[in-house]
């Protein structure tokens, strides 16, 4: 339909905020329409409801409990809310209906190391890079933990994989160079710096 292409396009823009009414107009006609949910739950998440994305996606899985997708989102919203065990339970959830849904692995990872449970975060991160082994995040994701583990050169190991898959992203540069001084060789940290400057 026209509205659902007008939709698309706002959300590709960024439009969030405009898309909203078109989405609930939609809805309003068509309640149980778990795609327009699904849509509703991600555009209130990006406008930052994240309570209402909640509302919204727990809708759409009483409707349909079997898409992996769906308790994704919810769990993202409860990262965000650090809300960390309903996330954890929602992302497994995810993963038990799809276990190639790297994302969910991804976030599991995050949520261990803001926990300090380094350990599980490298398995899970590590699942990622199983997954998919272009995921830069995963790698600087587990560049993060090393270092947080005083692994510096391990750190730098991974940092540098993000970079040979995204040479463009200059946080990759700063954390290199943050683990080089932190390995005390600031000769080294100083020109990387100015490289990436």
């Amino acid at each position: 339909s026209t509205i659902l292409s007008r939709i698309i396009n706002l959300q590709k823009e960024g439009n969030f905020l405009k898309s909203r009414p078109l989405i609930l107009e939609i809805l309003k006609k068509d309640k149980k329409n778990i795609e327009y949910l699904k849509l509703l739950s991600i555009t209130e998440l990006q406008i930052g409801n994240i309570n209402e994305s909640i509302k919204v996606i727990s809708e759409a899985i009483k409707l349909d409990k079997n898409i992996a997708e769906f308790y994704l989102i919810r769990g993202y919203s409860y990262m965000k809310n650090l809300d960390y065990q309903a996330a954890l339970i929602d992302f497994e959830k995810s993963i038990d209906l799809n276990s190639k849904l790297k994302d969910s692995y991804l976030n599991i990872g995050v949520i261990h190391s803001e926990m300090k449970n380094f350990k599980k975060s490298i398995e899970y991160l590590s699942k990622v890079i199983e997954i998919d082994p272009h995921d830069n995040r995963a790698y600087s994701n587990l560049a993060h933990v090393r270092a947080e583990m005083n692994q510096y050169d391990e750190a730098l190991k991974e940092i540098d994989k993000s970079i040979n898959i995204d040479g463009n992203n200059l946080n990759f540069y700063l954390d290199r160079g943050n683990f080089y001084k932190k390995l005390g060789q600031f000769e080294l940290s100083l020109s990387l710096i100015h490289i990436s400057e």
